[in-house]
């Protein structure tokens, strides 16, 4: 009985098992009161409240990695109103769903899954998110992010992402620090750093190597001069307005060596 013995609970992990509720049918408890002759009040918390109410309103810290969950919705963990951070990596999920209510979530992890898709209502109502590991998916788009905000660090490591055009969904995040797209198509040939150096002011490690002033500069200067060839197109062939900035197929060719050394992880970077 998960709810009776951890509802003062701020971490509960519950790793390597075989999860698929944690609060038991309101039939369940009465079934097992009636077989134990236990008084009807020894139940009555567990079951008296209504269906959709908080419960565990403690808790902070859920772990259950590793469970073989592959649906979210019978867990019923937007009725956990109180988590910061939930940790499900490891499992068969397939979609993202049933986090709704969870306003104070932080930190969610949801590697190695089988998630190839993500609505855009998923995550949007996790308005105060600040970390976000997807890595290790099957994930070919991204949802659109601008709803959160206060992103700081977001892990898409070993996903199938190939186009540009979903980077640009990550231009919204006017705090994101950190960001790792390690292993995607979109990543192999290094132009996606211009890119999202350029699109992220913030932006103080990519793929485990950090940003230098240097590579911001040479990756602004670029832009604009990419962006006045455009103009100048334009204007010679009658058009009028300013295309995209990846307009021609990507990014402009970086003209400024990067950094040769590979990557060995997510950098932590640090709050300034």
């Amino acid at each position: 009985n998960t709810h009776t013995h951890t509802h003062t609970h701020k971490v509960l992990c519950l790793n390597h098992n075989r999860v698929e509720c944690l609060m038991r049918p309101k039939h369940q408890h009465q079934h097992q009161s009636h077989q134990h002759n236990l008084p009807h009040h020894t139940h009555s918390h567990s079951h008296s409240s209504p269906p959709h109410s908080p419960v565990l309103h403690s808790l902070q810290v859920l772990h259950l990695a590793y469970n073989g969950i592959s649906n979210l919705l019978p867990l019923q963990l937007n009725r956990m109103s109180s988590l910061r951070a939930l940790f499900l990596q490891g499992n068969e999920l397939t979609k993202v769903e049933g986090l709704d209510e969870l306003d104070e979530l932080t930190e969610l992890v949801l590697d190695r899954n089988k998630i190839k898709t993500i609505q855009n209502t998923s995550l949007s109502p996790l308005y105060g998110l600040r970390e976000l590991h997807i890595e290790e998916n099957r994930l070919k788009e991204l949802p659109d992010l601008y709803p959160l905000v206060l992103l700081e660090r977001v892990y898409l490591g070993m996903n199938r992402l190939q186009d540009f055009s979903e980077l640009e969904k990550l231009a919204g995040l006017p705090r994101l620090v950190e960001l790792s797209l390690i292993g995607n198509p979109v990543s192999r040939r290094m132009q996606h750093r211009f890119l999202l150096i350029h699109q992220l002011p913030s932006l103080q490690a990519l793929d485990g190597i950090g940003v230098c002033e240097e590579e911001r500069r040479a990756a602004e200067m670029s832009f604009r001069q990419q962006q006045q060839r455009e103009e100048e197109e334009e204007a010679m062939e009658g058009g009028g307005g300013g295309g995209p900035l990846v307009g021609l197929g990507g990014p402009p060719e970086p003209s400024l060596p990067l950094p040769l050394m590979q990557p060995t992880g997510p950098l932590k970077v640090k709050n300034m």
